[in-house]
Protein backbone atom coordinates (compact mmCIF):
# COMPACT_ATOMS: atom_id res chain seq x y z
CA UNK A 1 0.00 0.00 0.00
CA UNK A 2 3.11 2.57 0.68
CA UNK A 3 3.66 1.93 -2.98
CA UNK A 4 0.33 2.88 -4.24
CA UNK A 5 0.14 6.03 -2.01
CA UNK A 6 3.59 6.99 -3.08
CA UNK A 7 1.95 6.99 -6.61
CA UNK A 8 -0.85 8.94 -5.61
CA UNK A 9 1.16 11.83 -3.48
CA UNK A 10 3.00 11.86 -6.44
CA UNK A 11 0.27 13.21 -9.24
CA UNK A 12 -1.39 15.67 -6.66
CA UNK A 13 2.12 17.19 -5.70
CA UNK A 14 3.01 16.90 -9.48
CA UNK A 15 -0.54 18.73 -10.97
CA UNK A 16 -0.22 21.76 -7.72
CA UNK A 17 3.39 22.69 -8.89
CA UNK A 18 4.16 21.87 -12.99
CA UNK A 19 1.41 24.28 -13.68
CA UNK A 20 0.83 26.20 -17.16
CA UNK A 21 3.24 29.07 -16.23
CA UNK A 22 5.96 26.41 -15.75
CA UNK A 23 5.27 25.16 -18.89
CA UNK A 24 5.34 28.44 -21.16
CA UNK A 25 8.56 29.01 -20.02
CA UNK A 26 11.32 27.26 -22.16
CA UNK A 27 14.33 27.58 -19.97
CA UNK A 28 12.97 26.85 -17.13
CA UNK A 29 11.28 23.33 -19.02
CA UNK A 30 14.79 22.76 -20.28
CA UNK A 31 16.08 22.49 -16.78
CA UNK A 32 13.58 20.65 -15.64
CA UNK A 33 14.25 17.93 -18.44
CA UNK A 34 17.61 17.93 -17.28
CA UNK A 35 17.01 17.65 -13.35
CA UNK A 36 14.86 14.76 -14.32
CA UNK A 37 17.52 12.88 -16.07
CA UNK A 38 19.80 13.88 -12.87
CA UNK A 39 17.40 12.40 -10.20
CA UNK A 40 15.88 9.25 -12.49
CA UNK A 41 18.32 7.20 -9.74
CA UNK A 42 16.92 9.49 -7.28
CA UNK A 43 13.43 8.39 -8.21
CA UNK A 44 14.20 4.39 -8.54
CA UNK A 45 16.06 4.58 -4.74
CA UNK A 46 13.08 6.30 -3.38
CA UNK A 47 10.91 4.01 -4.50
CA UNK A 48 12.46 0.87 -3.36
CA UNK A 49 13.46 2.65 -0.33
CA UNK A 50 9.61 2.77 0.66
CA UNK A 51 8.81 -1.09 -0.42
CA UNK A 52 12.23 -2.61 0.93
CA UNK A 53 10.33 -3.78 4.36
CA UNK A 54 8.08 -6.12 2.15
CA UNK A 55 8.88 -9.70 2.16
CA UNK A 56 11.28 -11.28 -0.04
CA UNK A 57 10.23 -14.52 -2.01
CA UNK A 58 13.05 -17.34 -2.31
CA UNK A 59 13.32 -18.49 -6.31
CA UNK A 60 12.03 -21.48 -7.29
CA UNK A 61 14.11 -24.57 -6.76
CA UNK A 62 13.69 -26.33 -9.68
CA UNK A 63 16.10 -27.45 -12.42
CA UNK A 64 15.69 -28.48 -16.25
CA UNK A 65 17.13 -31.40 -17.91
CA UNK A 66 18.15 -32.44 -21.15
CA UNK A 67 17.51 -35.65 -22.02
CA UNK A 68 19.66 -36.95 -25.27
CA UNK A 69 18.11 -40.18 -26.31
CA UNK A 70 14.77 -40.78 -27.56
CA UNK A 71 11.96 -42.94 -25.61
CA UNK A 72 12.09 -46.40 -26.56
CA UNK A 73 9.51 -48.54 -26.75
CA UNK A 74 9.57 -50.12 -23.32
CA UNK A 75 10.29 -47.87 -20.91
CA UNK A 76 9.24 -47.30 -17.34
CA UNK A 77 8.86 -43.23 -17.54
CA UNK A 78 8.25 -42.99 -21.87
CA UNK A 79 6.80 -39.30 -20.71
CA UNK A 80 10.14 -38.63 -19.30
CA UNK A 81 12.03 -37.20 -22.59
CA UNK A 82 13.35 -34.17 -23.99
CA UNK A 83 13.29 -31.22 -21.82
CA UNK A 84 12.28 -32.72 -18.12
CA UNK A 85 11.78 -30.68 -14.50
CA UNK A 86 13.43 -32.20 -11.31
CA UNK A 87 12.42 -30.53 -7.88
CA UNK A 88 15.34 -30.05 -6.34
CA UNK A 89 13.09 -30.68 -2.27
CA UNK A 90 11.15 -34.05 -3.76
CA UNK A 91 13.48 -35.25 -6.81
CA UNK A 92 10.41 -35.55 -8.52
CA UNK A 93 10.73 -35.18 -12.26
CA UNK A 94 7.89 -34.65 -14.85
CA UNK A 95 7.85 -33.59 -18.81
CA UNK A 96 8.49 -30.25 -19.03
CA UNK A 97 9.18 -29.82 -23.56
CA UNK A 98 8.21 -32.69 -24.91
CA UNK A 99 10.50 -34.65 -27.74
CA UNK A 100 8.76 -33.01 -31.55
CA UNK A 101 8.28 -29.54 -29.69
CA UNK A 102 9.96 -27.13 -32.41
CA UNK A 103 11.82 -29.77 -33.88
CA UNK A 104 13.35 -31.02 -30.47
CA UNK A 105 15.67 -33.71 -31.03
CA UNK A 106 18.33 -35.71 -29.30
CA UNK A 107 18.70 -32.08 -26.76
CA UNK A 108 22.70 -32.38 -25.89
CA UNK A 109 22.63 -28.99 -23.61
CA UNK A 110 20.71 -26.61 -21.96
CA UNK A 111 21.02 -23.06 -20.18
CA UNK A 112 19.11 -20.20 -18.94
CA UNK A 113 20.64 -16.59 -20.17
CA UNK A 114 21.16 -13.43 -18.63
CA UNK A 115 17.76 -12.30 -20.28
CA UNK A 116 15.84 -15.67 -18.70
CA UNK A 117 14.97 -17.44 -22.19
CA UNK A 118 16.21 -21.54 -21.87
CA UNK A 119 18.37 -22.38 -25.22
CA UNK A 120 19.05 -25.83 -26.02
CA UNK A 121 21.38 -27.34 -28.35
CA UNK A 122 20.54 -30.24 -30.06
CA UNK A 123 22.53 -33.28 -32.33
CA UNK A 124 20.44 -31.86 -35.29
CA UNK A 125 22.71 -28.38 -35.40
CA UNK A 126 20.27 -26.42 -33.56
CA UNK A 127 20.12 -24.10 -30.97
CA UNK A 128 16.34 -23.96 -29.57
CA UNK A 129 14.99 -20.90 -27.67
CA UNK A 130 11.60 -21.67 -24.91
CA UNK A 131 10.05 -19.85 -22.15
CA UNK A 132 11.89 -21.48 -19.17
CA UNK A 133 8.31 -21.05 -17.23
CA UNK A 134 6.24 -22.37 -19.82
CA UNK A 135 7.94 -24.14 -22.27
CA UNK A 136 6.58 -22.40 -25.30
CA UNK A 137 8.81 -21.94 -28.15
CA UNK A 138 9.70 -18.32 -28.41
CA UNK A 139 9.65 -16.15 -31.91
CA UNK A 140 12.82 -16.88 -34.71
CA UNK A 141 14.59 -14.04 -35.82
CA UNK A 142 15.23 -16.25 -38.73
CA UNK A 143 12.81 -15.81 -41.77
CA UNK A 144 10.54 -18.98 -42.71
CA UNK A 145 12.43 -18.75 -45.93
CA UNK A 146 15.53 -19.52 -44.63
CA UNK A 147 14.21 -22.37 -42.50
CA UNK A 148 13.15 -20.19 -39.64
CA UNK A 149 10.39 -21.43 -37.33
CA UNK A 150 8.84 -20.48 -33.76
CA UNK A 151 11.71 -21.91 -30.79
CA UNK A 152 14.54 -21.64 -33.63
CA UNK A 153 17.21 -19.29 -32.51
CA UNK A 154 20.40 -20.32 -34.35
CA UNK A 155 21.92 -22.98 -36.61
CA UNK A 156 25.13 -24.15 -35.54
CA UNK A 157 28.19 -25.70 -37.69
CA UNK A 158 27.53 -29.68 -36.69
CA UNK A 159 25.81 -30.60 -33.48
CA UNK A 160 25.93 -28.34 -30.46
CA UNK A 161 27.78 -30.15 -27.59
CA UNK A 162 27.75 -27.27 -25.00
CA UNK A 163 26.60 -24.42 -24.39
CA UNK A 164 27.11 -21.04 -22.30
CA UNK A 165 27.14 -17.55 -22.14
CA UNK A 166 30.23 -15.60 -21.57
CA UNK A 167 31.31 -12.46 -19.73
CA UNK A 168 30.30 -10.41 -23.24
CA UNK A 169 26.51 -11.11 -22.96
CA UNK A 170 26.90 -13.45 -25.90
CA UNK A 171 26.27 -17.64 -26.72
CA UNK A 172 29.14 -20.10 -27.26
CA UNK A 173 28.65 -23.21 -28.31
CA UNK A 174 30.89 -25.92 -28.34
CA UNK A 175 30.19 -28.32 -31.96
CA UNK A 176 30.97 -31.49 -33.09
CA UNK A 177 33.23 -29.79 -35.76
CA UNK A 178 35.42 -28.59 -33.68
CA UNK A 179 34.39 -25.31 -33.10
CA UNK A 180 33.62 -22.85 -29.79
CA UNK A 181 31.26 -20.34 -31.99
CA UNK A 182 30.17 -16.65 -30.78
CA UNK A 183 26.18 -16.19 -31.69
CA UNK A 184 24.46 -12.67 -30.78
CA UNK A 185 22.42 -13.02 -27.60
CA UNK A 186 19.24 -11.08 -29.24
CA UNK A 187 19.54 -12.51 -33.13
CA UNK A 188 20.91 -15.31 -32.89
CA UNK A 189 23.49 -14.05 -35.56
CA UNK A 190 26.90 -15.97 -35.94
CA UNK A 191 29.47 -13.79 -34.82
CA UNK A 192 32.72 -15.92 -35.11
CA UNK A 193 34.72 -18.73 -34.13
CA UNK A 194 36.21 -18.18 -31.16
CA UNK A 195 38.24 -21.51 -31.38
CA UNK A 196 39.01 -24.35 -34.76
CA UNK A 197 40.81 -27.39 -35.03
CA UNK A 198 39.16 -29.28 -31.93
CA UNK A 199 38.44 -32.71 -31.56
CA UNK A 200 34.50 -32.84 -30.13
CA UNK A 201 34.79 -30.27 -27.45
CA UNK A 202 32.03 -30.51 -24.34
CA UNK A 203 33.15 -27.98 -22.34
CA UNK A 204 32.51 -24.06 -22.55
CA UNK A 205 33.85 -22.20 -18.83
CA UNK A 206 34.69 -18.82 -18.32
CA UNK A 207 36.96 -17.58 -15.63
CA UNK A 208 35.95 -14.51 -13.09
CA UNK A 209 38.77 -12.51 -14.99
CA UNK A 210 36.88 -13.81 -18.77
CA UNK A 211 39.25 -16.16 -19.64
CA UNK A 212 37.59 -19.27 -21.67
CA UNK A 213 38.18 -22.48 -20.38
CA UNK A 214 37.60 -25.45 -23.15
CA UNK A 215 38.11 -28.66 -24.19
CA UNK A 216 39.46 -31.48 -26.71
CA UNK A 217 39.47 -34.88 -26.95
CA UNK A 218 36.37 -36.04 -24.37
CA UNK A 219 35.56 -38.88 -27.77
CA UNK A 220 37.90 -39.69 -30.17
CA UNK A 221 41.17 -38.04 -28.89
CA UNK A 222 43.25 -37.88 -25.60
CA UNK A 223 41.45 -35.30 -23.79
CA UNK A 224 43.15 -32.35 -22.74
CA UNK A 225 41.58 -28.96 -21.13
CA UNK A 226 42.89 -25.55 -21.73
CA UNK A 227 42.38 -22.28 -21.44
CA UNK A 228 42.52 -19.05 -23.87
CA UNK A 229 43.13 -15.62 -22.57
CA UNK A 230 43.26 -13.08 -25.25
CA UNK A 231 44.95 -14.67 -28.18
CA UNK A 232 47.09 -16.60 -25.99
CA UNK A 233 46.46 -20.41 -25.47
CA UNK A 234 47.54 -22.54 -22.37
CA UNK A 235 47.20 -25.87 -21.36
CA UNK A 236 45.84 -26.52 -18.38
CA UNK A 237 45.47 -30.23 -18.41
CA UNK A 238 47.71 -32.00 -20.76
CA UNK A 239 47.00 -35.39 -23.04
CA UNK A 240 47.35 -38.27 -21.12
CA UNK A 241 47.55 -37.13 -17.72
CA UNK A 242 47.32 -39.99 -15.28
CA UNK A 243 44.13 -40.51 -14.18
CA UNK A 244 42.26 -38.51 -16.89
CA UNK A 245 40.31 -39.83 -19.57
CA UNK A 246 39.03 -36.53 -21.05
CA UNK A 247 36.55 -34.23 -19.59
CA UNK A 248 32.49 -33.62 -20.48
CA UNK A 249 32.25 -30.36 -17.99
CA UNK A 250 34.39 -28.55 -15.79
CA UNK A 251 33.20 -26.18 -13.07
CA UNK A 252 35.12 -23.91 -11.11
CA UNK A 253 34.13 -23.67 -7.06
CA UNK A 254 33.69 -20.28 -5.48
CA UNK A 255 36.60 -18.55 -3.81
CA UNK A 256 35.20 -18.40 -0.13
CA UNK A 257 37.54 -18.89 2.04
CA UNK A 258 39.90 -20.92 -0.10
CA UNK A 259 41.57 -20.87 -3.69
CA UNK A 260 38.81 -21.68 -6.63
CA UNK A 261 39.38 -24.87 -7.83
CA UNK A 262 38.40 -26.44 -11.12
CA UNK A 263 35.92 -29.46 -10.83
CA UNK A 264 36.68 -31.72 -14.17
CA UNK A 265 33.96 -34.91 -15.08
CA UNK A 266 35.65 -37.84 -16.53
CA UNK A 267 33.00 -39.12 -18.55
CA UNK A 268 34.80 -42.12 -19.18
CA UNK A 269 36.63 -42.84 -16.31
CA UNK A 270 33.64 -42.47 -13.72
CA UNK A 271 35.53 -39.72 -11.96
CA UNK A 272 35.30 -36.15 -10.97
CA UNK A 273 38.63 -34.81 -10.35
CA UNK A 274 39.46 -31.48 -8.90
CA UNK A 275 42.53 -29.00 -9.85
CA UNK A 276 44.21 -25.48 -8.95
CA UNK A 277 42.88 -23.11 -11.19
CA UNK A 278 46.22 -23.66 -13.46
CA UNK A 279 45.79 -27.55 -13.88
CA UNK A 280 48.43 -28.41 -10.89
CA UNK A 281 47.43 -30.53 -7.96
CA UNK A 282 45.54 -33.14 -9.31
CA UNK A 283 42.99 -34.27 -6.54
CA UNK A 284 40.10 -36.93 -6.70
CA UNK A 285 37.05 -35.32 -5.88
CA UNK A 286 34.46 -38.53 -6.39
CA UNK A 287 33.99 -41.48 -7.76
CA UNK A 288 30.69 -41.11 -9.31
CA UNK A 289 28.27 -43.53 -7.80
CA UNK A 290 26.33 -46.21 -7.92
CA UNK A 291 29.34 -48.91 -8.10
CA UNK A 292 29.62 -50.70 -11.17
CA UNK A 293 28.21 -53.98 -10.76
CA UNK A 294 30.17 -57.15 -11.00
CA UNK A 295 29.63 -58.99 -13.65
CA UNK A 296 28.80 -55.99 -15.72
CA UNK A 297 24.79 -56.04 -16.85
CA UNK A 298 24.95 -57.31 -21.05
CA UNK A 299 26.44 -54.97 -23.53
CA UNK A 300 28.61 -53.04 -21.85
CA UNK A 301 32.59 -53.55 -21.29
CA UNK A 302 35.11 -52.50 -18.89
CA UNK A 303 36.22 -50.01 -21.49
CA UNK A 304 32.35 -48.22 -21.47
CA UNK A 305 31.90 -48.88 -17.73
CA UNK A 306 31.14 -45.55 -16.43
CA UNK A 307 27.95 -43.84 -15.05
CA UNK A 308 28.87 -41.13 -17.64
CA UNK A 309 29.22 -37.82 -15.65
CA UNK A 310 28.10 -35.12 -17.96
CA UNK A 311 27.40 -31.85 -16.61
CA UNK A 312 28.08 -30.33 -13.48
CA UNK A 313 26.15 -27.12 -11.71
CA UNK A 314 26.74 -25.14 -8.64
CA UNK A 315 23.58 -24.19 -6.37
CA UNK A 316 23.61 -20.74 -4.34
CA UNK A 317 24.26 -23.29 -0.88
CA UNK A 318 27.72 -23.96 -2.77
CA UNK A 319 26.63 -27.38 -3.61
CA UNK A 320 27.22 -29.33 -6.64
CA UNK A 321 25.20 -31.14 -8.62
CA UNK A 322 26.26 -33.49 -10.89
CA UNK A 323 24.01 -35.20 -13.99
CA UNK A 324 24.63 -38.44 -15.28
CA UNK A 325 23.69 -40.71 -18.36
CA UNK A 326 23.68 -43.84 -16.31
CA UNK A 327 25.32 -46.83 -16.77
CA UNK A 328 22.93 -48.53 -18.86
CA UNK A 329 19.68 -46.64 -20.86
CA UNK A 330 16.79 -47.92 -21.90
CA UNK A 331 14.43 -49.91 -20.90
CA UNK A 332 15.82 -49.88 -16.79
CA UNK A 333 16.60 -45.73 -16.93
CA UNK A 334 19.93 -45.45 -14.69
CA UNK A 335 20.58 -42.06 -15.09
CA UNK A 336 20.92 -39.23 -11.67
CA UNK A 337 21.20 -36.61 -10.13
CA UNK A 338 23.53 -36.01 -7.94
CA UNK A 339 24.60 -33.56 -5.21
CA UNK A 340 28.05 -33.24 -3.10
CA UNK A 341 29.77 -31.25 -0.88
CA UNK A 342 32.55 -28.97 -2.06
CA UNK A 343 34.89 -31.51 -0.44
CA UNK A 344 33.53 -34.64 -2.80
CA UNK A 345 30.95 -35.59 -0.15
CA UNK A 346 28.29 -37.15 -1.22
CA UNK A 347 24.86 -35.30 0.47
CA UNK A 348 22.43 -36.98 -1.34
CA UNK A 349 21.33 -38.59 -4.61
CA UNK A 350 18.53 -36.14 -5.69
CA UNK A 351 16.50 -38.75 -8.05
CA UNK A 352 17.70 -41.75 -9.78
CA UNK A 353 16.60 -43.76 -12.22
CA UNK A 354 15.33 -41.55 -14.68
CA UNK A 355 16.48 -41.16 -18.40
CA UNK A 356 20.04 -40.53 -19.53
CA UNK A 357 20.77 -36.85 -18.40
CA UNK A 358 22.97 -34.80 -21.08
CA UNK A 359 22.83 -31.46 -19.27
CA UNK A 360 21.20 -29.75 -16.31
CA UNK A 361 20.49 -25.66 -15.55
CA UNK A 362 19.17 -23.80 -13.38
CA UNK A 363 15.44 -21.76 -13.32
CA UNK A 364 14.69 -18.61 -12.10
CA UNK A 365 10.98 -17.48 -10.67
CA UNK A 366 9.58 -15.34 -12.66
CA UNK A 367 10.75 -11.77 -12.01
CA UNK A 368 13.92 -12.70 -10.66
CA UNK A 369 15.74 -10.63 -13.45
CA UNK A 370 19.05 -10.44 -12.09
CA UNK A 371 19.03 -14.03 -11.30
CA UNK A 372 20.04 -13.82 -7.93
CA UNK A 373 17.40 -16.48 -5.77
CA UNK A 374 15.63 -13.48 -4.59
CA UNK A 375 13.01 -11.16 -6.21
CA UNK A 376 13.01 -8.34 -4.65
CA UNK A 377 13.56 -3.79 -5.60
CA UNK A 378 16.58 -4.89 -7.60
CA UNK A 379 14.32 -6.53 -9.59
CA UNK A 380 12.05 -3.86 -10.06
CA UNK A 381 14.73 -1.43 -10.96
CA UNK A 382 16.18 -3.86 -13.76
CA UNK A 383 12.15 -3.22 -15.17
CA UNK A 384 12.72 0.39 -15.08
CA UNK A 385 16.25 0.43 -16.46
CA UNK A 386 14.57 -1.77 -19.80
CA UNK A 387 10.98 0.53 -19.75
CA UNK A 388 9.13 0.45 -22.68
CA UNK A 389 11.85 -2.12 -24.58
CA UNK A 390 11.58 -5.37 -25.27
CA UNK A 391 14.98 -6.64 -23.63
CA UNK A 392 14.97 -7.72 -19.74
CA UNK A 393 12.06 -8.02 -17.77
CA UNK A 394 9.40 -8.75 -20.50
CA UNK A 395 7.55 -11.04 -18.40
CA UNK A 396 4.41 -11.22 -20.05
CA UNK A 397 5.97 -11.74 -23.18
CA UNK A 398 4.18 -8.96 -24.74
CA UNK A 399 6.65 -7.26 -26.54
CA UNK A 400 7.15 -4.55 -24.59
CA UNK A 401 8.54 -3.72 -20.72
CA UNK A 402 5.15 -2.03 -19.11
CA UNK A 403 3.32 -1.60 -16.29
CA UNK A 404 1.99 -5.24 -16.50
CA UNK A 405 5.31 -6.47 -16.02
CA UNK A 406 5.78 -4.34 -12.95
CA UNK A 407 2.57 -5.83 -11.41
CA UNK A 408 4.09 -9.75 -12.28
CA UNK A 409 7.07 -8.38 -10.38
CA UNK A 410 5.51 -6.94 -7.08
CA UNK A 411 3.33 -9.78 -6.72
CA UNK A 412 6.26 -12.33 -7.12
CA UNK A 413 7.69 -10.08 -4.78
CA UNK A 414 5.23 -9.70 -2.14
CA UNK A 415 2.72 -12.37 -2.64
CA UNK A 416 -0.25 -10.08 -3.32
CA UNK A 417 -1.39 -8.90 -6.25
CA UNK A 418 -0.67 -5.15 -7.51
CA UNK A 419 -4.26 -3.23 -8.24
CA UNK A 420 -4.38 -2.74 -11.52
CA UNK A 421 -6.19 1.42 -11.15
CA UNK A 422 -2.70 2.68 -9.77
CA UNK A 423 -0.64 1.22 -12.60
CA UNK A 424 -0.55 4.01 -15.41
CA UNK A 425 0.62 3.81 -19.01
CA UNK A 426 3.96 3.43 -19.24
CA UNK A 427 4.74 6.97 -20.18
CA UNK A 428 2.63 8.07 -17.66
CA UNK A 429 4.37 5.87 -15.21
CA UNK A 430 7.32 6.70 -15.76
CA UNK A 431 6.27 10.61 -15.34
CA UNK A 432 4.93 9.71 -12.20
CA UNK A 433 7.99 7.70 -10.38
CA UNK A 434 9.88 11.13 -11.74
CA UNK A 435 7.80 13.62 -10.35
CA UNK A 436 8.31 11.42 -7.41
CA UNK A 437 12.04 11.80 -7.53
CA UNK A 438 11.26 15.40 -7.95
CA UNK A 439 9.85 16.00 -4.61
CA UNK A 440 12.82 14.39 -2.88
CA UNK A 441 14.52 17.73 -3.69
CA UNK A 442 14.89 21.40 -3.91
CA UNK A 443 12.20 22.91 -6.13
CA UNK A 444 13.60 24.59 -9.13
CA UNK A 445 13.47 28.11 -8.85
Amino acid sequence: MMVIQLFRTARLAGRRRMNHSMIRDTDLCCRLMVRMRRTWIASLALLLSVTVTCPRNVAARDILDSVIFGPGEVDPSPQLNGIIKINLETGTASPFIPLGTANLFFPTDLVVGPNGNLYVSTLFGTVLAFDPHTGIPLPSSIPSGSGGFDGLFAFTNGSGNALEFGPDGNLYVATSMGDIAKYNATTGAFIENVVTGLTSPDVITFTPSGALIYDTGEIGAPGAVLKKTGGSVETLIPPGSPGFGGASHVLLTPAGNSPTRMLVSDFHGNKIHSYAIDGSDQQLFAVVPPAIPDPLPPGITPENASNFPSEMLLLPNNTVLVGNLGLTRRPDNRGSILEFALNGTLTRTVADGLPPISGITRTFALGDLNQDELVDGADVSLVFQYWNTAGVGDLDRSGTIDGADIAIVYSNWTGDTFPTAPVPEPHSFVGTVLVAGLLTRRVIR
